[in-house]
């Protein structure tokens, strides 16, 4: 199990915390006063292309080997997602490069993440390559995920 050693200013010594890289949010519990932009995000760049469609001779398009819900048990906390339209289905893709990677798959893999750790968040963000579909696309994507958004507050 991994650990983390940090220094605690109220008794004037390091503390070491042993954490679940699936549950680190919640494991590390220092970080509960800590604002969202005060925590350095563990994250994945072009997280759906651990499966691409064509074997390319170099595979400089494949950025992951883990799948969504690898990335987020490894401690991943930040996905960087990007769809088109193909077929009337959204695939993540990267660059001219398609994965056989559904975005519909990547949300239920988001889903049962943080329905199985509660204490846990995933920031993500989605580019949508540009369609005369994007705003369907749009609403399909937050119907998926919709129960795990945040609330926008008043």
């Amino acid at each position: 199990m991994p650990t983390i050693q940090y220094f605690n200013e109220q008794t004037n010594d390091h503390k070491s915390i042993e954490y679940h890289t699936k549950s680190w949010m919640h494991d590390l519990a220092f970080l509960n006063n800590m604002a969202l932009k005060d925590i350095c995000i563990p994250g994945s760049h072009d997280s759906g292309t651990y499966m691409m469609a064509h074997k390319i001779a170099n595979n400089a398009s494949k950025c992951q080997a883990l799948d969504i819900k690898g990335q987020l048990e490894a401690g991943s906390r930040y996905l960087d997602l990007r769809a088109a339209l193909y077929e009337n289905e959204l695939w993540l893709y990267h660059g001219s490069d398609w994965t056989n990677v559904k975005l519909d798959v990547a949300l239920d893999q988001i889903n049962a993440f943080l329905n199985a750790n509660t204490q846990e968040i995933v920031i993500a963000t989605l580019l949508i390559y540009d369609t005369d579909e994007t705003l369907t696309c749009w609403d399909h994507a937050t119907n998926k995920v919709k129960n795990h958004m945040a609330k926008l507050a008043d």
